[in-house]
Parts: structure tokens; sequence; C-alpha cells
């Protein structure tokens, strides 16, 4: 896949092998102002864990996945990954006659908060997808910013669940941060 024009300073870039530095440096820059608070080492070994060579390469072989790294402004602000055909029991209990993309990862920089990114991206994302295809995501419940963005862009609240980090090998997410929402809008 080429890279990706959404708007004329907007670019999503496909991840390859070679980009497992850059994914973590960006990464260590988005993640701990948002969400430092949920960990006792502040996300510390989630990054290192969640963004291993390994672990992108797994993640790039998939077939029904995407993987960019957002450029805006010619600087490399964030990541975005989807994943085709992948759903949870509910969600397919819900709506069993639509095709399912979830929406795995969208981080951006902080810096660009407000600058209508994550519209863009959401509006490529809706024209991309095939009609009569449940679009869904995972939040934190405690991210109520983000909430509210997800919202505003016609995402709905449909399942509570608890995050499960026990992955890591020695760190646990605060206990009181562990629950999650997903989000669900539907493409018809």
């Amino acid at each position: 896949m080429s890279v990706i024009l959404i708007a004329p300073n907007l670019q999503l870039h496909p991840v390859s092998p070679t980009d497992d530095a850059l994914i973590l440096q960006i990464m260590r820059t988005i993640y701990p102002p948002v969400y430092q608070h949920l960990w006792p080492d502040q996300g510390e070994e989630y990054l290192y864990t969640t963004y291993t060579l390994e672990n992108l390469k797994e993640e790039i072989s998939d077939i029904n996945a995407y993987y960019f790294l957002i450029q805006y402004q010619n600087e490399y602000i964030g990541i975005f990954r989807i994943v085709f055909g992948q759903t949870t029991p509910g969600i397919k209990a819900s709506y069993p006659n639509l095709q399912y993309c979830k929406l795995h990862r969208i981080y951006l920089h902080p810096k660009v908060h407000g600058k209508g990114i994550g519209k863009q991206l959401f509006d490529w994302l809706q024209r991309w997808v095939q009609p009569e295809t449940a679009i869904w995501l995972e939040v934190m419940n405690t991210q109520k910013q983000a909430i509210g963005f997800y919202q505003r862009h016609g995402f709905e609240a449909f399942e509570n669940f608890t995050f499960d980090s026990s992955f890591l090998p020695s760190v646990r997410m605060i206990p009181e941060y562990t629950g999650m929402i997903r989000m669900v809008k539907l493409i018809l």
C-alpha cells in the first residue's frame, strides 16, 4: 500500500518493520501525558512491551490489518491501526449481518489535539469502509475527552469491560483505572 493523502498536510504512511524504533519514540512522546496516571510506572513497561519489533511484525503481518504512521505538516504525530473482520461476541450478536472494522489504535500527539486531525481520519475511514460495517473501538472509561470526541463523531457506548494487563511481566494497571468501554458506529 502506498501513502494515503487525507488532506494536503495530512498523510497516512504504511508502517514497516523498520519503523519499530520510530513508533516507540512517537508513543513515548504521546502516551505518558495522557495515560501515565493509569500505571504505577507511568506506562513504561506497557510501552516497551507493546511497541516491540516482534509485536510490530505480528501486527503488520495480519492481512486484515492496516497500520499507519500519521504525518501532519511533514512531522510524524501519531499512529493509526484498523483491523477488518475483528469483532466481539456482543457486537456480532447485536449486528450479525454487518462487516466489522476495529479501530485498534488512534494516538495523536497532544500538540495537535483540536486541529481537526481526528475528524479527518474518521471521515476518511468512514468513506474507506464498505457500507454495512460496524466500526468499533475501545476506550478507557476515565478518558472523558476521548469519549466525548468519539460521541461527537457518531460512536455510541456499547459495552463495558475491564482491561486485562496480565500480559505484562511485572506491572499491572492501577485497578481503579481498568474500566473500558467499547463504542460502535454503524456505516449503513
